[in-house]
Order: C-alpha cells, then structure tokens, then sequence
C-alpha cells in the first residue's frame, strides 16, 4: 500500500504532489520577515475595504495554498477582518506560518545564520560545520549571495521588489503555492457579490514535528487544519468550503506479503482518523456545502478497496466534481467515486486562471540564471573572501542594464497574471461558483437543495455507464486578454 498522500488536484506538465518536502518551516519566519510574507492588502482605487466586504453577498473558503490577495483580478473578492478604522487584520488563516494572512509566499528559512535557528537545527547545523562561525560561513558563502542580489537588483530598478524580495523563495512559491490563486479566480470572476477567504491548509513543508513519523504526522496536521478552518469559516458567514485538494490510499490485498499486517494496520488507521475525522466534521458544519475535487488517478473510489478524501465523506452536503476535455469528453485522469456522494462535471482542462501577480516565470529565470550566476561564474553580487561577504559588482550592474529593463517590461504584461492549468482542482472551483450562483438567486435553500439545483440546471448524460450531470459555465472576462472567449 502507497502510504496516504495529500495532493492539489490539478495538472500543470504533471501532477503536483505535496508530499514533498520544503526545507523552509514556516513557523519560524523571523518577525521581521513577516511583512514579506504577508504583504500590506489593497484595494481597488477609489474603493475602501468596508464598501469590499459590504458587496459579498455570499461568501466562500478557498481550503488551498493561501491566495494573492492583492491581485488585481481578486482584491475586490477577499473578504478581510477589519479593525475599528477599516483596515484589515487578517486574511483567513495560514496553518503553515501559524498566523492571519494566508498569501502564497513562501520565506526562505533555510538562509538563515546560526542565531536564528532552531534548537534542533543548531544541533544539526553543529554536527555537520563542527562550529557555529564555520555554519555561518558556509551560509554567507552559499546563500547569501542570492540575499545580495535580490537587494541590489530593487536598488537599481525598485519596481522589481514586486517579483524579488530577500529571503523570499519564489522558487517554491512557483511550484507549489500559485494553485490556491488559480482555483479562487475560478471561484468568483466577474461577479463582485462573490466574496473569498482564504485558508492556507494543506502541510506541504516539514517541520521538526513532521519528522517523527512522517505520513501520519502529515494525516493528523490536516485533519486538524481542517477543523479550525472550519471554526473561522462558520464564524466568518462562509457558506462553501472548496476543496481542490485531497488524499487516496489503497487497501492492501496480498495477504502473503511479510509486511502485509503492518500495512493492514496502517490502512486501517488512515481510514480511522480520516472517515472518523473528516467525516464527521463535515457533518458537524450541515449549514456548509463542500465542493469537493474527485482527484486526477485515473480511478474509481468505492470506500472500500480505494478511497479518495473529501469525496469519500457520504454526507447531503458533500458534492464531488470530476472533470471534462474542453470537447465535453471525459478527461482521462479524472477520478470517479461510486459510493452514494453526488457527482457533477465539469471542464478542467487548461482553464485560464489567476496566478500570483508577484511570480513571473520569466523574472524567476532570469534571476536564477543570470543575476546570481552571470557569466564566468559572475553574478550581480561578488564574495569578498577577505571580508567574507557579498558585495555589488558595480561591472556587472552596468553590463546588465538593459536585461533589468527587459525583466520588468515583460513581466508587467497583464497576460502574466493568468496561466492555463488542468485537474479536478479547476473544474472544482467553476462548479463552488455556479454553486454561489444559484445560492444568490435562492437564498434560503440548504447545501443538499443548491445540489439538487445544480443537478435541475445541468444536462444529463446517459451515454457513460452511469448517469452524469455536466455543468457548463461561461469563460472569464479575462480569455479576451489571449484571443479567446466572446
């Protein structure tokens, strides 16, 4: 048996798994870092945060990666807490940084010297450098070159701090945080009553604690994210909850396997704490509907010898969506649960969406590759080994002039803050928001009933072996930007 793995839904060349480890914990950004993490909310010119959150008739949760709050396609979607003076005190909850601002960014933790480290990474850092002053040198050395960098760079042209921050890694932001801002444009585009907040739950980083026992750290973190989430959404008006994510694991059948019993033991303990755990939340918050993704393996969920969370949870306010090729055909990695959870369908395949206006691709290249490495192994910084630091090469500043010039023009284009990606995670959000729709247009029906709607708005396909329901949306306002849509 696989052990459980919790993943977004979504496939941009492949699929993107969160199992993998990011060596940066989040819950020891340094204080001063915090305002890179979380940057200060904006809004739309000539609006105020109170008139934002007053036009949110319904309100939904975006269980993800965090979202880009300041984009310029979602600052009127974000719902905020706002103090006595309006302005906001938080944005949903992050679970990785322990704090009130769920944003994709993501601080490079693991530059940190000596003082700032953990007791246990002190220990490891002494193992490994014998001394605290050979560990920071070997910090200043390898890391602290791109730290050098990345302020030159805003000292030589300061629009770039939008796309470059010392100590930010926009290399894992890319990777793995721009989904939750892809899924919440899918969730709310061109209609303003829509209002976003977002909840930064899923554990895709280590920490200390996660070491123990990996797997089932990771199992129980969730399941506990989830249920605060929940706590703040109930508190919040939050009436969907979208669920782009989610795990699957096998019953395991060879019974003549020597570790057979261990991983029938484990088996039986994952579907425990998640039918236990998740479910019975899910029934707890009745007032809530949950959209959930049916995952992208390519495979039948029957609770039994497989399952697949959240759409394994059987309850009336559960509904699973799987997704459909742009041709209407059933998109070949689409999971399709056949417990007694409703199903609809809906396109997921390379639906145009928000990314974090922040992370251009182009930018992230081009400092990578040429502003840290440079040529004959020159970048835009030099290690003074006397002074054992880094420092401007002022050559090199001059020399790259016009590539700084050309970072930022291309990616100030507003095509950049969108890109194309596919997985039950997209269709998932088009469906949360015809879900919004119909809610607006019926206030007073329940989860089941807006379920019952959407069946009654849908059209029935009776060409599969089993009756489907397929739900067709309009395109964002946004394809015109790539000669698409009407």
């Amino acid at each position: 048996m696989k052990p459980i793995t919790y993943r977004l839904w979504s496939i941009v060349t492949a699929a993107v798994f969160l199992a993998g480890c990011v060596p940066d914990d989040q819950t020891v950004i340094k204080p001063e870092h915090l305002s890179i993490a979380n940057p200060a909310p904006v809004t739309t010119e000539g609006k105020t945060f109170q008139q934002n959150n007053a036009a949110h008739k319904i309100i939904l949760g975006v269980f993800d990666t965090g979202v880009d709050y300041n984009h310029p396609y979602l600052r009127d979607h974000m719902h905020y807490q706002l103090n006595e003076a309006g302005v906001p005190k938080s944005a949903g909850l992050d679970f990785l940084a322990l704090d009130e601002w769920a944003s994709p960014r993501i601080i490079e933790t693991s530059a940190y010297e000596f003082e700032f480290l953990s007791e246990k990474q002190k220990k490891r850092a002494i193992d490994n450098h014998k001394t605290k002053e050979a560990y920071n040198d070997s910090v200043r050395r390898e890391k602290m070159g791109k730290v050098c960098a990345a302020n030159e760079l805003v000292k030589i042209d300061p629009r770039l701090g939008r796309y470059m921050t010392a100590y930010r890694a926009v290399g894992v932001e890319n990777s793995e945080t721009k989904h939750g801002t892809h899924v919440a444009g899918l969730m709310s585009y061109d209609n303003d009553a829509i209002g976003l907040i977002p909840y930064k739950v899923i554990p895709y980083h280590e920490t200390e604690q996660d070491e123990a026992d990996f797997s089932r750290g990771k199992a129980d973190r969730f399941v506990k994210n989830f249920e605060n989430a929940l706590k703040h959404a109930r508190a919040s008006g939050v009436k969907i909850v979208n669920l782009s994510l989610g795990g699957s694991f096998e019953k395991p059948t060879n019974s003549n396997d020597s570790s057979y019993e261990g991983k029938l033991e484990k088996y039986e303990n994952y579907k425990r704490m998640l039918t236990g755990g998740l479910t019975s939340l899910v029934k707890e918050y009745k007032e809530i509907l949950f959209v959930a993704a049916a995952g992208n393996d390519s495979g039948w969920s029957d609770n039994e010898a497989r399952i697949q969370y959240p759409c394994g949870v059987e309850a009336p306010n559960v509904l699973c969506v799987g997704a459909l090729n742009k041709d209407g055909s059933l998109a070949k990695f689409t999971n399709l649960p056949v417990n007694k959870v409703d199903l609809v369908l809906a396109s997921g395949v390379k639906l145009i969406s928000t990314v974090p206006h922040d992370n251009c691709e182009y930018f992230r290249k081009q400092f990578n590759n040429v502003i840290i490495e440079g040529t004959n192994d020159a970048g835009l910084c030099a290690y003074d080994l006397k002074k054992k630091e880094w420092k401007l090469d002022e050559k090199f500043a001059a020399r790259y002039k016009p590539l700084i010039d050309t970072m930022y023009t291309t990616c100030a284009d507003e095509r950049t803050l969108f890109e194309p990606m596919s997985g039950t995670s997209m269709a998932t959000p088009v469906v949360s928001r015809l879900a919004a729709l119909a809610w607006l247009e019926k206030p007073n029906l329940s989860p089941s009933e807006v379920i019952t709607e959407l069946k009654q708005r849908s059209t029935v396909d009776n060409s599969r072996q089993f009756q489907t329901y397929v739900l067709k949306a309009k395109q964002p306002s946004w394809y015109k930007l790539f000669g698409a849509g009407k």
